[in-house]
């Protein structure tokens, strides 16, 4: 049985054309998280305001960016999935990634005063469906929330859904 060689310079050369086919042949993007930062962003079908409007999301809405964006007199739009996995496309200018939220996706879930069941609940008692809240962070299955008020409250996170970052690759080109 031979013996081959393993020789340096032609382990860089595949490495550089593995990288640079992976470059030209893929869309790779992350698909980042947002929050809605205005009162109420429009979400259409299509990214224009021609488009149908889908729905109105609430500030701090959690959105996902697909990682797809369009250009359209000016304005960039994102292509975004809500809790749910439905699409829509937005003003990018409507979105923030500074913040972190999350909405709740349950009909009704008890706000309380702490992490867990046996803290009281919290004045306003219950959020509902698709409300939206800044996530403080937390623990043990809690996470601290904000609302638009700047009222804190404690919510089960099995309650809500937040949009996380993701990278995605496809090697079908843009």
């Amino acid at each position: 049985v031979g013996f081959f060689p393993i020789n340096p310079i032609m382990i860089g050369f595949f490495i550089f054309v593995g990288l640079f086919f992976s470059s030209v042949y893929s869309s790779e993007s992350l698909a980042q998280s947002y929050c809605v930062r205005i009162e109420s962003s429009k979400l259409f079908a299509g990214a224009d305001e021609a488009s149908k409007l889908l729905m109105r999301a609430p500030l701090y809405m959690s959105l996902m960016g697909t990682g797809n964006h369009k250009e359209i007199h000016g304005e960039m739009w994102a292509e975004v999935l809500d809790a749910e996995s439905q699409k829509y496309w937005t003003q990018k200018s409507n979105l923030t990634t500074k913040l972190s939220c999350l909405v709740v996706t349950v009909d009704r879930t008890p706000l309380r005063t702490g992490p867990g069941n046996r803290y009281s609940l919290a004045k306003l008692r219950v959020a509902q469906k698709r409300q939206a809240f800044i996530d403080l962070g937390g623990e043990d299955g809690w996470t601290q929330v904000r609302d638009r008020a700047g009222a804190k409250y404690w919510v089960d996170l099995d309650h809500t859904w937040k949009a996380k970052n993701k990278m995605r690759i496809s090697f079908e080109g843009k």
